[in-house]
This record gives structure tokens, C-alpha cells and sequence, in this order.
């Protein structure tokens, strides 16, 4: 058989969150200014898939149609495979055999597939029969697999299904044949989130919708500790440099714990559900460190990383007249209201079977109001606004009872799973990257909304630097290249490449 090298590719954004410790950070500056759309590629179906980048610059991103896409640098489309069901995870891309990747990426269907990256064609899946094996080894996932797979240093891939955390062989020396169940770990609850690994230390930590944040040895698989929030975690963990790790819960909190002891350092609470991961800013630019997390209040968050007190936050959220909210930071007067006339058509150039727009960049904008609502009846629109962006639809949720969906939401309500409803809020994860000028500010955060716009904000101060209308609500996290140029996609299906409109300028390392 072929030899297969063990490891995530080098290249940046090739694993969920930017890497095995899921920091969503950046070590490329994005685009700052003169902000232009150089392409979008239309899917056939929803996309909640966040893009990863391969090494010769090719897009890959999961779709609600049942397909995995490849798009070339330059917009086209390369391949796209048949999943058997829709794809809302994050591909992982390493493990090459001689000069072709391998995607790991879990379907609707319960199947973790391996998928050739230059072919577009299955180099294996977790429950395909091995008679020689006798099957002892198959597992088939009974829930979608929503979790993003994350792929280690010894290439075994990590990822989430139904109630546990699985490690599977996925490299020759590994162990065990490639496709094989290494071990598996009980988390007692739905797994929605990405594992995050700490391979100095040899752990892997996942959070489950039944409230429960673990850390599991990746050796064997057994249990070093367990943290009980007080909501499902449908967030992903991610770590610091200073051995601190972040997850966020449907019951609002941002917790802050010790990664080696699982012990709480801090929570800090928004005014809404949490689904979207954190980003960590470096301690060397931050001193004490900051988190960013967005909530389905609409609100970006900036918290200190030393004391979990809140450095700034941001409504991203703009009225039917098309303006948002530059909302002054409660604890930081360097935030101002500005309003500014200024904005800047932005013509996008598909090279593919995608009709010419004009999209238009804010670079200020004015308070947007806000229609009363009761709490109980946006409560119970936000939990299905927040399972339409999934993609996926629990089993027990048509039936608007049962223990998952009193988890994650606090009470057994008949909810329509996002029928006739879009996202909500800032469910999509903030990415942090270093800034401009050599990097000699502090950088700039990247995310979208669920109001079809996409953000740049200061890090330092939470001002929005520009806005770019999209087609759709965004509830992927971004990717950003190596040359600056940053990639998203929207819940139509549309995947944008963006970039400064001026001299291709190369990234600078944090």
C-alpha cells in the first residue's frame, strides 16, 4: 500500500480555527482598505462549511447539497464529490500520500470521509466494510457529523459523533490501519464542536451539548478531567499561549479555564447564546491577553484574558435602511460614533457561471433601532434561527420535545427547526490577524453576521473599519491566505475571495 505522511499541511486556515489548537488566529494580515471582491463561486446549496486553503491555493468548503467543492485560486471549480448528505463541517487537509492531500470532512450521513485533494475522489470512510477486518472496527455515526475534524501531529484525526469523541488511524506507522477506530471516548452528550489538541501536552479537548467540557489523553483516550458548564457547548475550544482555554455556551457564558487542571479561571457573560468559537489575540500584543467571541445578541465581544472583564463590544447589525450599529465601547472611550457619507462600489469579477455584482464596502455607519420583542417569543425564534444555521435538524426536535433540545435551549418547546428563518446574531467565529504597517498595531478582527454583512473591526478599540455587503447571512468563520486575501461563504451558497484592491502585498508574521 501507499505510504501515507503523517501531519496537517503547513499552509494557513488548512484545519478549522487555523490549526490544532483552534486559536482562530492569523498569522497574515487580511485586507485593511480599498476593500474588493476579486471573485464568488456559487454552490448549489446552503454553506456552513468554513473554507480551508490547500498549498496550491485552492478553496475547499462542505454544502447543504450533499457536495464537498475544490475551487481553484482563481474562482473555477476544480471537482466537487458526493458526500451522501449534507456537509456542515470543516475540512481538515494533511496526511498526503506522495503529493496529494487528504480532506477529512464529516457528512449528514454519519461518515467521516477522506477525500483525495486533487482528485475529488474517497480514499476511505470510517464505516466502509473491511471484511478482512471483520468489520470489528465500523462505527457508524446514527447523527450527522457536524463536528469538525482536527488532524494531529502523528496524523490521527479527531472528531466528534453522536455522544463521543473518536481518534482514528489515518497514517501508515500509525498504529492500525488507515480508517480504523483508534479509541473512542464517552462525552455523554452530542458533540457539535471541533476537538482542539494540545500535542506538548498530549491532550485533546471537546465540549458536548450536555454541558461538559473534557480533557481526554490522545494516547488512549482516557480521561484527565471534566468541566460542568451550565449550558450545552455547541462552541469549539480554543487555547491560548498562556495555557488557558476558551469555550462558549448556549447558556451565554464565556468560560476561561485552566488547561491543565480543567479548573475556572473566569466566566464572562453575554446577553445571548454563544455558538460561536473564540479567537485568542497573542499575550505579546494584548498584555494579559484578549478573547473574541460573537453571541446571538448581535454583539462581538472583546474580553480580557487575565480577569474576563469586558474590553469592548460591537453590535453588528445594521437596519432595513442598510446602516449598522458603531456602537461606543462600554469600557473604552477610544470608540467613538462617526458618520461618514463615504462608502465604495465594489464590482466583483466571476470568472465562472456567476452573474457580475456590485457590492457596496461601509467603512462608518450610524445606530440602527431595534423592534420590541418579548423575550420568550425571540428566545424560541433565535433557538430555530440557530438550528436552521446548522444545517441540521436533531431527530427528537420534530416531536418539540426532549432532553437535547431542553439542553441546549432550557426548556422542552415546540420549535419549527428553522423552517420559515434565517441565523441569528454573530453565530460565526471571529477570526484575529495582525495588522498592518510591518504589524505594528494591533490588528484587526474578521467576521460576519447574520444580517448578510461582513466585518473588519479593531482589535484595540472594537471600531468597525469597513463593512462588505454579501448575498447572505455568514455563519463561517473566515480563512485568510498568505497574500492577505480572505475567503468566506455565506448561508445562499455564495464563496467570496476578497482582497484590497491595490499592489498584492505579502503577509507579515506575528
Amino acid at each position: 500500500p501507499p505510504i501515507v505522511r503523517r501531519g496537517l499541511s503547513s499552509t494557513p486556515f488548512s484545519m478549522f480555527r487555523n490549526g490544532p489548537t483552534h486559536s482562530g488566529r492569523s498569522a497574515f494580515a487580511g485586507p485593511i482598505e480599498n476593500v474588493t471582491v476579486n471573485w464568488k463561486f456559487q454552490t448549489g446549496g446552503r454553506v456552513f462549511s468554513s473554507p480551508t486553503l490547500a498549498e496550491d491555493g485552492t478553496v475547499y468548503v462542505g454544502c447543504a447539497d450533499g457536495f464537498v467543492y475544490g475551487v481553484f485560486s482563481d474562482g473555477s471549480i476544480k471537482w466537487k464529490y458526493p458526500a451522501g448528505g449534507a456537509v456542515v463541517s470543516t475540512a481538515a487537509i494533511g496526511n498526503p500520500i506522495g503529493s496529494d492531500p487528504t480532506l477529512f470532512i464529516g457528512g449528514a450521513d454519519g461518515t467521516l470521509h477522506a477525500v483525495s485533494a486533487n482528485y475529488g475522489t474517497s480514499k476511505w470512510n470510517y464505516v466502509k466494510r473491511r471484511l478482512h477486518l471483520d468489520g470489528a472496527w465500523q462505527l457508524k455515526a446514527k447523527k450527522p457529523i457536524v463536528s469538525s475534524a482536527a488532524l494531529g501531529d502523528d496524523g490521527v484525526v479527531y472528531v466528534g459523533a453522536d455522544n463521543s469523541l473518536f481518534a482514528i488511524h489515518a497514517a501508515t506507522g500509525g498504529g492500525g490501519f488507515a480508517g480504523t477506530v483508534k479509541w473512542s471516548y464517552d462525552t455523554r452528550g452530542l458533540v457539535m464542536g471541533s476537538p482542539a489538541l494540545d500535542h506538548g501536552g498530549g491532550r485533546v479537548f471537546v465540549g458536548s451539548m450536555a454541558g461538559t467540557v473534557h480533557a481526554v489523553r490522545a494516547a488512549d483516550g482516557a480521561s484527565l478531567w471534566s468541566f460542568d458548564a451550565e449550558g450545552g457547548l455547541y462552541s469549539s475550544p480554543a487555547l491560548d499561549d498562556l495555557g488557558n482555554l476558551y469555550v462558549g455556551g448556549v447558556d451565554s457564558y464565556l468560560y476561561a479555564l485552566r488547561a491543565d487542571t480543567g479548573l475556572l479561571k473566569w466566566k464572562f457573560r453575554a446577553s445571548a447564546a454563544i455558538y460561536s468559537s473564540p479567537a485568542t489575540a497573542p499575550s505579546r500584543r494584548f498584555p494579559g491577553g484578549l478573547v473574541f467571541v460573537g453571541a446571538t445578541d448581535w454583539k462581538l465581544y472583546a474580553v480580557r484574558a487575565d480577569d474576563g472583564l469586558l474590553a469592548w463590544n460591537q453590535t453588528l447589525r445594521r437596519s432595513s435602511s442598510g446602516q449598522t450599529t458603531q456602537e461606543e465601547s462600554l469600557s473604552s472611550s477610544d470608540v467613538t460614533n462617526v458618520t461618514s457619507n463615504v462608502t465604495t462600489n465594489v464590482t466583483a469579477n466571476v470568472p465562472v457561471n456567476v452573474t457580475n455584482a456590485t457590492t457596496e464596502v461601509s467603512y462608518y455607519a450610524t445606530a440602527a433601532k431595534t423592534p420590541y420583542v418579548s423575550s420568550s417569543v425571540r428566545e424560541r425564534a433565535d433557538a430555530a434561527r440557530v438550528l436552521e444555521a446548522e444545517g441540521v435538524c436533531p431527530p427528537n426536535l420534530a416531536q418539540g420535545v426532549g432532553e437535547e433540545t431542553s439542553l441546549r435551549f432550557g426548556a422542552n418547546v415546540v420549535l419549527t427547526c428553522g423552517r420559515d428563518s434565517r441565523s441569528v446574531g454573530v453565530v460565526a467565529s471571529p477570526v484575529y490577524a495582525v495588522g498592518s504597517n510591518g504589524g505594528d498595531d494591533l490588528g484587526v478582527v474578521y467576521v460576519g453576521s447574520s444580517d448578510a454583512s461582513f466585518y473588519a473591526v479593531t482589535a484595540e478599540t472594537g471600531k468597525v473599519k469597513w463593512r462588505l455587503d454579501v448575498d447572505g447571512a455568514v455563519a463561517t468563520s473566515a480563512a485568510i491566505d498568505a497574500d492577505g486575501r480572505l475567503y468566506f461563504a455565506t448561508d445562499t451558497g455564495v464563496v467570496y475571495q476578497v482582497a484590497e484592491n491595490a499592489t498584492e502585498r505579502s503577509g507579515t508574521e506575528s
